[in-house]
């Protein structure tokens, strides 16, 4: 097939890591065109989220070739640090294959089960089939593995119960500060990932919700949907003393909360105890964990809480991955007399 998949997750990189490797959307784009007008690629194919980054691709160049193009192209339209590759995962054809099945199933995510992985890596293959970097056998790869991660779902309990980066987020924070009734929650940023913190906090009995988002009229209508307060973008700041949880989740290059922030008042923070920065990049500045009275965590503590989670649905895996091995074999047996035909 001379199908090929390069990529660094949370296991192989650590966030400090993965924030250089981090797509923004118009980062894709432009990747997505350059590698369009690349003739070595026939199709190609990018995956950024907060715990990894894959590019995919089909090339009639040998491997090292194509890595070393890969690695250059992305230095340049990038700046990727050219090191990266060294610790990254690789997969060929029907690895690449057997990996893409299990990813949409939520197999290979940090949060075993989670259901978030299937909508990103259709928002990737509609966003390279937008580029027409998608051709035949991304076409059927993709839609193959959408079909596959659905039946392994519905034939499994993988997913069942509330499992996602939000509820282990919750569930952390429930067991640093233990009775949150007088306990107050602010989100910056109301996307996928801050709504998703924002519903899973709201059932928690914390005392008071309230979120902040740089588009306002989003915000706000998120805001009343939850029955949750809604703090305007510039005020935010002036009021970090009045919450003792805040959770950060914004797609931000940039830090958006910093130690001076945290100490305008001239102390560490007031009432501000616990931070999440659940962003890559990463959106609270890492200096505010030396403020005494603070706790900052990052997407990558959430992982302790995560594998308790894995221990416990470890038989739904293996079923997942039984229900998934005859798919696999279909789409590869397919694959190979495709190719014999075209040959």
């Amino acid at each position: 097939m001379n199908l090929f998949c390069v990529g660094a997750d949370f296991k192989t990189h650590s966030v400090e890591e993965r924030e250089k490797l981090s797509l923004s959307r118009d980062d894709q784009a432009l990747t997505l065109s350059f590698f369009a007008r690349h003739r070595s690629f026939g199709e190609f194919l990018t995956l950024s989220t907060c715990n990894r980054t894959e590019f995919y691709f089909v090339t009639t160049m040998s491997e090292s070739r194509a890595l070393r193009e890969l690695v250059a192209s992305l230095g340049e339209l990038r700046k990727m640090p050219a090191d990266w590759i060294d610790t990254a995962y690789y997969f060929r054809d029907e690895e690449v294959v057997w990996h893409l099945f299990e990813l949409a199933s939520g197999l290979k995510s940090m949060v075993v089960g989670e259901t978030e992985i299937f909508g990103q890596v259709k928002d990737a293959y509609e966003r390279a089939r937008a580029a027409r970097t998608c051709g035949r056998v991304f076409n059927r790869l993709f839609q193959s593995a959408f079909a596959a991660a659905k039946r392994a779902r519905a034939a499994s309990a993988i997913g069942r119960g509330n499992v996602s980066v939000s509820s282990i987020a919750r569930d952390l924070a429930l067991e640093k500060l233990g009775a949150v009734s007088d306990r107050a929650l602010l989100v910056l940023g109301t996307g996928e990932a801050g709504r998703g913190v924002a519903r899973a906090f709201a059932d928690s009995g914390l005392g008071r919700l309230a979120c902040s988002n740089r588009g306002e009229v989003a915000g706000k209508k998120f805001a009343a949907e939850l029955g949750a307060a809604f703090v305007p973008w510039g005020r935010w700041r002036r009021e970090l003393a009045g919450y003792n949880v805040v959770v950060a989740c914004t797609s931000s290059a940039e830090y958006i909360l910093r130690r001076e922030d945290l100490t305008a008042d001239g102390d560490a923070g007031a009432d501000v105890k616990l931070l999440f920065d659940l962003g890559v990049p990463r959106n609270i500045d890492p200096t505010v964990a030396r403020l005494a009275g603070v706790t900052l965590l990052n997407i990558d503590h959430l992982q302790s809480v995560a594998l308790r989670n894995l221990r416990q649905r470890a038989r739904q895996v293996e079923k997942c991955r039984g229900l998934l091995a005859p798919l696999v074999r279909r789409f590869v047996e397919h694959s190979q007399r495709s190719w014999l035909k075209a040959n």
